[in-house]
Order: C-alpha cells, then structure tokens, then sequence
C-alpha cells in the first residue's frame, strides 16, 4: 500500500458477499478515476518536456527522413495463362508458379517478364 492510504485495513474476512461486491464496485471507480489522473499527469509532463524544447507533436513523431522506405520489387516471372499471376523471384514460390512447372510443364524461363 502506498503512503496515500486512508482509514483502517478492511477485514475482508468479516464481510458478506453483498458488502464485498459494493467495495469492489468502488474500486472499480477508484482504479477508473486514478487512471484518469495518471494520464492526465502524463499529458502535462510531455506538453511541459514540448514546451521546454519547443516542439511539435508531428516533429517528434515524424518519420525519419535519413531511413530508406521499402520499395517494391519488381516481378520477374509472370503465368502465361494469366496475367495477373505474378513473382518476384523472392521468397517461397507462390502455388500458380509450382503449379506452372510441376503440372502444366512450363518451363521457368518461359515464365519471365521480358523487359
């Protein structure tokens, strides 16, 4: 318990059921009410911390500008009987391209995108 304890220990042992619903009731609200504050005290720290240092929300949560973005990867196999299907050549080949070479017997090179 912390130094803010008020009153006597509660002798859970001595109450009924209806007493031990209505005292967790409110606690409920005591837990509702001191989360409240706690984020209220947490938004003046970093509104006081923004002022200090005259910043803006939107700067300190920018993306970084020196980091690289993922770009996408070209594709580079293509299923001839739909054009819609198709691979980069990275990472597990998707079912269509299995399928392609094990089943339909296409070869994998008549697969690639020409460029």
């Amino acid at each position: 318990m912390s130094s803010k304890d008020q009153g006597a220990a509660i002798d859970l042992e001595a109450m009924t059921v209806p007493e031990i619903d209505e005292l967790t009731k409110s606690l409920a609200k005591a837990r509702t009410a001191a989360g409240h504050r706690d984020r209220a005290s947490a938004r003046e720290e970093i509104e006081a911390i923004l002022r200090k240092y005259k910043l803006k929300i939107p700067e300190v949560f920018a993306r970084n500008p020196l980091k690289k973005s993922k770009t996408t990867i070209a594709a580079k196999y293509q299923d001839p009987d739909n054009s819609a299907n198709k691979w980069s050549g990275r990472g597990m080949s998707p079912k269509w391209f299995k399928d392609a070479i094990e089943i339909r017997k296409i070869k994998r090179e008549k697969m690639l995108i020409k460029r």
